[in-house]
């Protein structure tokens, strides 16, 4: 079997073409904060198509390990997850299942165990996380569209959470399913195991926009402008807000979010971005700097510069196939590492 692997690729940071300036409520162009360095935008591919991109050991292990890295990166802006062929994810993979036969209770609490701590590293990633999805997602692949803070879906796929069907249960993915749908969809979705399509998935608050395949990209691509025109720090700490207001009590949120938008007004970016909205002006921020120093000693990304040769030293000796071996590169400038041995084209850049 094809081993599991997930692929990153940058994808530019400017969009084509000339972007209408946004207006205010005044009627007033709005300027974009023009000045301020924007990171990548990252996809974060699901590259097992033969079998729907289901999910195992290792591709479990692989999201676990590009989504730490990348959340961890200043220069990643947003990340994009999809899946490669006709499904975004099909949910576990037949031959792991059938090898959890074979397992204990306690090694079967320890696969399970870290499908969720994969989850969790997406759910609290700092990035936002857009979920671009189509063909199928299916008990898993759900899961993953419940932990995306943006979810895209082609009005062709199809839905689920079957694992009743197989007679488990949804159980490590409910967490974060019962924050994006409630109890009562829940109740009867889980249950019942049954299949749903896209309109059915928006209308249960699982997918935000449901779109002709067509549209697919774009409609990514325009969410995606939206994360560029915002604070990358204050996104962050939003994210973080909403899981902290929410397992607070309705006493304790009060002293909660005084506190975080009084820390948030003196950060200087918040101190920037106010002033420049009142001064009408571009906001500024550090500039990019593309150099080969910037690159991380020892990350592996194919360029010409300290942290490529070690990429093209494993590729001569036939530990990637692919023509690159990097996570995600932005000119000179290099987020994430490969681990050699992993198999056959674990991580590329197109």
């Amino acid at each position: 079997m094809r081993s599991s692997q997930w692929r990153a690729r940058h994808l530019g940071t400017k969009p084509r073409g000339r972007q209408p300036a946004p207006w205010n409520d005044r009627g007033r162009a709005r300027p974009r904060p023009a000045d301020r360095a924007r990171g990548a935008r990252v996809r974060v591919i699901l590259a097992r198509p033969a079998v729907r991109n289901a999910f195992n050991a290792e591709l479990i292990a692989r999201l676990l390990e590009a989504f730490t890295a990348l959340g961890a990166d200043p220069g990643v802006a947003v990340i994009v997850l999809q899946g490669d062929g006709k499904a975004f994810c099909g949910g576990a993979d037949v031959n792991w299942m059938r090898s959890s036969l074979e397992l204990s209770e306690d090694d079967n609490v320890r696969d399970a165990a870290a499908m969720s701590d994969m989850l969790r590293a997406i759910d609290r990633c700092p990035k936002p996380v857009i979920a671009r999805v189509h063909g199928a997602a299916l008990a898993g692949g759900a899961g993953l569209c419940a932990v995306a803070d943006a979810v895209v879906a082609d009005e062709e796929t199809i839905f689920g959470f079957t694992e009743t069907k197989l007679g488990l249960i949804p159980a490590v993915i409910t967490p974060f399913v019962l924050a994006k749908i409630g109890v009562s969809h829940a109740r009867r979705m889980f249950l019942t195991g049954e299949r749903f399509d896209a309109l059915r998935a928006q209308a249960i608050g699982l997918v935000h926009e449901v779109v002709h395949a067509d549209a697919l990209d774009g409609t990514v691509d325009a969410i995606a402008r939206e994360f560029d025109d915002a604070g990358p720090d204050a996104i962050a700490a939003a994210k973080a807000l909403i899981p902290a207001v929410r397992a607070a009590s309705y006493d304790e949120s009060r002293e909660l979010t005084a506190r975080a938008i009084a820390h948030r007004r003196t950060t200087p970016e918040a101190q920037e971005g106010l002033r420049a909205f009142l001064e009408r002006r571009p906001q500024h921020g550090p500039a990019v700097d593309s150099a080969a120093a910037d690159c991380k000693p020892g990350r592996d990304c194919g360029s010409d510069c300290a942290g490529g040769s070690r990429a093209r030293d494993l590729a001569g000796r036939g530990v990637f196939r692919r023509r690159r071996a990097c996570i995600v590169s932005a000119g000179a400038r290099c987020v994430g590492a490969d681990r050699p041995g992993a198999g056959d084209g674990v991580v590329s850049r197109r």
